[in-house]
Parts: structure tokens; C-alpha cells; sequence
């Protein structure tokens, strides 16, 4: 078995980076030429409680997409993460938009303080990032990098590296020289990170069993996960992960796999939780569609108090008993089932098309290359839309238009604002251009509402 793995990994690996890009691999739909988210009662002698809920979801008539400084940037962007006011940024690009600003290879800062962009110590990186994590006061970039542009370091930053001190400060390795392989995606737990991607050991090999998945511990040191990781038996035997999500101590994993990687834990369907980081078990229904073709898998996951919620390229649960989850799907914390969302989700051509999820107070922000719902009933959810109050809302100007079927692909936070970056140029309806892959939204505020309930006396 070992040996059959072997054979394929290295075609197995350009696999799975082309699924980065899943519009283009999968066969959907491109540009024509192109290569191809009641009231309160209140009661009489009543003791008031604060509820933090979302704002009401209809954004103000004045509310648009703002470009961001220097026209955005000039490559396709993959992972944000918000450290305070300040966001990171990680793709395949190395300037602004307009070329004001270079040498972002990779990775770059757009500050709180100034609102400019700011290029990272020694120039950045030397390929791109596709995972972004905050601990603290250092940001961890994964991707296909293995030095950093100017003035490599002593030790290989093997698809791994640790920022300490922002764009005035410096790259540091981690232990035994980061990862043999790509790393997707980066996760944050306390004072470990979780970090998954296309690898099986550390760099330098002196630590295996690390089958997609791995922890990054206060310790230095990479520790293996329990059953050596997962695996994927379908084609090529590409196996890798691309999501994390923490629920408590519990864990979901979500890519593409199918078993741990001693088969001990079995019809995993690209889906699985990690319990109190020792025992492995898969998801109701055996996953979400993760059967051959193998293409139909999770690209993202969040928590929405006690549900969670999945976004990729699948149709359906893996069983097929769960239909119309189309790119996006919610798993009811109450009843440990699988959901469909209003409108049966979205599609781009015979696949789901959501990449992204952002949950915000009550509601689910969700990016995709989708144009419409699935149920053709729901348009002008062009990129990005939320789900609010039990149905997809339109978001000012339409949304944002997709480039060549890969549309948003991360979404973030900071305070009131949504970020949103991908691969794409201007607004839906074009009134907003110049979005060089990167753009914001003002949204309503977090706001609290009284909850009255009867106050009993004896």
C-alpha cells in the first residue's frame, strides 16, 4: 500500500494543488476564452438580560463595496486573518494592483493604524500562502513557500513559517524545518496550531505519521495525531486537508479523505471530529459526498453557536440520503443531522460553489463562485451573499462579479467591516471596479437587544 502511495504522490500533489482552484479543474462553467454568506415582549415586573444579536440584515441604501488602497493587489488571494485591527493578507501576488506598493510576495499587511498596505520582512516569501492563523501576537502563513525572498534564513521555512513583530519585525522556522509538503490550511487552539495540507512528515523527517493533518505544540515541537493522520483510498490516493473548525476541545476536520490513515476509523467522506484531541469518529451520513469521482469535497468550516456549518464543491451527504446541500450545509447541534440551506444551496455548473464562511452574530456570510441560488430563485447572490433571518440576502451592489468561475474565496472580519478576496475586479453590476481581488463592506453592528424574562418572587 505504502508503495502504490508512493507512485502517485507526486501527481497526487499538483492534483491537489489544482484543486485550489476548483472552477478551473472540475469543468465548470469559465469566461468565454479563459483557460481556463419579533420583537421583545416586554413584561411587567421583568428582569432584563442582554442578547447580542445581529442587526436587523438589510444594509443602509448609502452601503457599498470600498476598493482598498492602490487598487487591491495584483494576484489571486487565498487566506485573510484579522490580528486586532490589522489584516493579513496571503495569495499568489507580489505588488499592489497598481504597482505602488511591491514587494508583497505572498503575504502582506493592510495596517489598522494607516489603512496602507505593508510589505513583510526580507520581502515576503518565495510562493504563495493559502493559510493564514493568529496566536497571540505572531501570525503562522502556510503555502507553497519554502524561503523567503530576500536574505533566506539559516534554517528552510518549508511551507511554514512564524511572523513575530509585523512588518518591522522577522520570519522564524519551525521545528525540524516545517513540512515536507504543502500546507492548506491553519487553525489556532489555545496556544497550539492546528495545521493541515498535502503532507506526511516534518522537513528534515524526524517526525512522520503526520498523514494531512498535525499539531504544532507551546512545546516547539510537531506532535502526530492520533491513528497517523488520515488518508484518502480513491484516486491517485490524494489525501489533504483544507478546514478546521473547534467546538470546545472537539475538532472538525473537513478535505479530502475518507479514513484514518491506519483504516481503523473508516466512511469519513472528507469529514471528521476529533474528540478531545484523542479519538477520531466520522460524521452522520458518512460525510458529505466525498465518492468518485472524488472531487465533490469540504473547503471550509464554522460554528454557528451549536451547529456547524460546511461549505465546498459537494451535492449531497456521501450516502446520497441527504440531497440539495449544494456548496453549503448545516449539521443541527440539537438533533445531529444534516440540513439543507433556503434555495437548496448554490451551484457552479454540476457542483456546489461556496469557499468560504464567516459566521457573524445570527448570521452566516458565505463566498463562492455562485451567481444565483440553486433553485434559480434566488438571484443577485453574485460572490458573496449572507444568510440571515431564514433566507440569502442581497448584499449592496449585487455582490461581487467572479473571474473565471473562482469568485471569493476568503472572507474576515475586522470590527464592522467584511473583507472579502479571491479572484476578481470590480462589483457584480460593475458600479465598483478597480477591486484588485480584495474588497470591503461596512456591515450593520453587533448590536444587543433586552430579553425580558418574568421575575419570580416567593
Amino acid at each position: 500500500m505504502k508503495q502504490l502511495r508512493d507512485k502517485s504522490a507526486i501527481v497526487a500533489r499538483w492534483l491537489a494543488l489544482a484543486l485550489l482552484l476548483p472552477p478551473l479543474v472540475l469543468g465548470t462553467p469559465a469566461a468565454p476564452g479563459a483557460v481556463r454568506q419579533v420583537q421583545p415582549v416586554r413584561a411587567a415586573d421583568s428582569l432584563e438580560l442582554p442578547r447580542v444579536r445581529s442587526a436587523p440584515p438589510e444594509h443602509p441604501a448609502t452601503a457599498t463595496w470600498q476598493a482598498l488602497p492602490d487598487g487591491g493587489l495584483n494576484g489571486i488571494v487565498y487566506a485573510l486573518a484579522a490580528a486586532g485591527n490589522d489584516l493579513y493578507v496571503g495569495g499568489f501576488f507580489t505588488a499592489t494592483a497598481d504597482g505602488t506598493v511591491k514587494d508583497l510576495n505572498g503575504i502582506a499587511l493592510l495596517s489598522g493604524s494607516d489603512g496602507q498596505w505593508h510589505a513583510l520582512p526580507n520581502r515576503g516569501l518565495n510562493g504563495g500562502v493559502t493559510a493564514l492563523a493568529v496566536i497571540g501576537s505572531d501570525v503562522y502563513a502556510g503555502g507553497v513557500f519554502t524561503a523567503t525572498v530576500q536574505d533566506p534564513l539559516s534554517h528552510p521555512l518549508s511551507y511554514i513559517a512564524r511572523l513575530t513583530g509585523g512588518a518591522s519585525g522577522a520570519w522564524h522556522p519551525l521545528a525540524d524545518d516545517g513540512l515536507n509538503w504543502d500546507v492548506r490550511a491553519l487553525a489556532a487552539h489555545g496556544s497550539d496550531l492546528y495545521v493541515g495540507g498535502f503532507f506526511d512528515q516534518s522537513a528534515s523527517g524526524a517526525v512522520k505519521d503526520l498523514n494531512a493533518v498535525a499539531r504544532y505544540g507551546n512545546d516547539g515541537m510537531w506532535h502526530a495525531l492520533p491513528n497517523k493522520g488520515l488518508f484518502n483510498f480513491f484516486v491517485l490516493h490524494c489525501c489533504f486537508v483544507d478546514a478546521f473548525a473547534f467546538t470546545g476541545n472537539n475538532l472538525v476536520v473537513g478535505g479530502i479523505f475518507t479514513s484514518t490513515d491506519d483504516f481503523a476509523v473508516q466512511n469519513m467522506g472528507g469529514l471528521a471530529m476529533l474528540s478531545n484531541g484523542s479519538t477520531w469518529s466520522a460524521l452522520p451520513n458518512q460525510g458529505l459526498g466525498l465518492d468518485m469521482p472524488f472531487a465533490h469535497y469540504v473547503r471550509s468550516l464554522a460554528y454557528a453557536g451549536s451547529d456547524l456549518y460546511a461549505a465546498g464543491t459537494f451535492t449531497r451527504t456521501t450516502d446520497h440520503t441527504v440531497p440539495n446541500l449544494n456548496g453549503v450545509a448545516r449539521l443541527s447541534g440539537s438533533d445531529n443531522m444534516w440540513h439543507a440551506l433556503p434555495n437548496n444551496g448554490f451551484l457552479n455548473g454540476n457542483f456546489g460553489a461556496a469557499y468560504a464562511l464567516a459566521p457573524r452574530g445570527s448570521d452566516l456570510y458565505v463566498g463562492g463562485s455562485f451567481t444565483q441560488t440553486a433553485n434559480g430563485l434566488g438571484p443577485n447572490v453574485n460572490g458573496i451573499t449572507a444568510l440571515s433571518g431564514g433566507a440569502w440576502q442581497t448584499l449592496p451592489n449585487g455582490g461581487i462579479r467572479s473571474d473565471f468561475g473562482i469568485g471569493v474565496q476568503a472572507t474576515a472580519f475586522v470590527s464592522d467591516t467584511l473583507y472579502v478576496a479571491g479572484f476578481f475586479t470590480e462589483t457584480a453590476g460593475g458600479a465598483v471596479k478597480n477591486l484588485g481581488n480584495i474588497a470591503a463592506l461596512g456591515v450593520p453592528p453587533l448590536v444587543s437587544y433586552p430579553l425580558y424574562l418574568p421575575l419570580v418572587t416567593r
